[in-house]
């Protein structure tokens, strides 16, 4: 998120978000189509399955007490 911020706030270095734009739309297979949605699924499935595992670690230490 910062990052892109960052492109989209400073001037001058919009040749940059045009390099990414261009080799998203040329190589990466989740950019169009059924799937596109999958790619920024992928990070918050993670942080849930890791905030799940935390919460239930900190749950059955403290029910053992």
């Amino acid at each position: 998120g910062i990052v892109i911020a960052i492109l989209a706030g400073v001037p001058g270095i919009n040749w940059i978000d045009a390099a990414v734009q261009k080799w998203a739309e040329s190589s990466n297979p989740f950019y169009e189509g059924p799937y596109a949605d999958v790619l920024s699924l992928l990070p918050f499935a993670v942080i849930t399955f890791l905030l799940y595992r935390v919460a239930m670690e900190r749950w059955l230490v403290n029910k053992k007490s």
